[in-house]
């Protein structure tokens, strides 16, 4: 329906009922990526945050030197 509909609106509404359909209910969501990557930091780094669901430079805007 969402790749036939032209009203801005109407498909809106559209992938609002898609969202709902995955995270209403209480559905329990997994996760189906793990990213294993090697990584080191600065000691003069602070701000970074590693996580095995993201890439590393994902909080980049966050990171300073000390």
């Amino acid at each position: 329906q969402s790749t036939k509909e032209l009203d801005p609106e109407k498909r809106r509404k559209i992938f609002i009922q898609m969202n709902d359909l995955l995270v209403k209910d209480d559905v329990v969501v997994l996760p189906i990526v793990h990213r294993a990557d090697a990584a080191g930091f600065s000691n003069q780094l602070e701000g970074y945050d590693l996580t095995p669901w993201d890439r590393n430079t994902w909080n980049i805007m966050d990171w300073k030197r000390k």
